[in-house]
């Protein structure tokens, strides 16, 4: 009778952990199978590669990221506006007409434009930094690699909150294309977290 109790006793104890392990956060299976496809990837592509993110805002402005990772060290991010209102991003880049008829077209006075030229708005619109010029600009997405968008999924953007919706999405050959989480009641740019477009090997 004893040797059933500690049996049972030892099955209950072994289902609350594993329980308790499986629910640390949100989409933890999820990311669990994600998270071995990058380290994969890692591997093959030596850990050399580039990512793209992209985010928007109903007000109409969409901007785009490109990091670049060379043995797991950042060493260039490129970001450009890529919509103004009903005005996308020329091919060659944004010019000077393209944008005044942009912000024109979002309602900005002519005198607001002016000021926005006299503080060099182009160059604000689209830059590149190389490994020695990396976070000279506020804009932007973060200057991390991919282990560090991994870690920080887990630890901060999928961890369990009670007024809030966590997403997790592996879109880029199984891995990470959106995760973040929304909360509860909000009403406009509530997407906490991050959105990668794509994820390719460096040549």
């Amino acid at each position: 009778m004893k040797h059933i109790i500690l049996l049972s006793l030892t099955f209950v104890l072994t289902a609350v952990v594993s329980s308790c392990e499986k629910e640390d956060f949100d989409h933890e299976n999820s990311y669990e199978r994600s998270y071995q496809i990058w380290l994969n990837f890692k591997k093959e592509s030596d850990n050399s590669y580039t990512y793209t993110t992209e985010s928007g805002s109903w007000t109409g402005f969409s901007t785009q990221t490109k990091i670049t990772v060379e043995n797991g060290t950042v060493i260039g991010r490129e970001f450009k506006y890529t919509q103004i209102g009903r005005y996308g991003i020329p091919e060659g880049g944004w010019d000077e007409a393209t944008v005044i008829e942009a912000f024109k077209s979002k309602g900005y006075p002519d005198d607001h434009i002016e000021k926005l030229f006299e503080g060099d708005i182009l160059s604000s619109l689209q830059w590149k930094e190389g490994q020695e010029e990396l976070g000279s600009h506020s804009s932007g997405s973060n200057i991390w690699t991919l282990d560090e968008v991994y870690k920080y999924a887990k630890d901060n953007w999928l961890i369990k909150r009670k007024n809030a919706s966590s997403y997790f999405e592996a879109k880029n050959n199984g891995m990470i294309s959106s995760c973040g989480y929304i909360e509860d009641g909000c009403q406009d740019d509530c997407f906490v977290g991050i959105g990668i477009t794509s994820i390719e090997k460096r040549p």
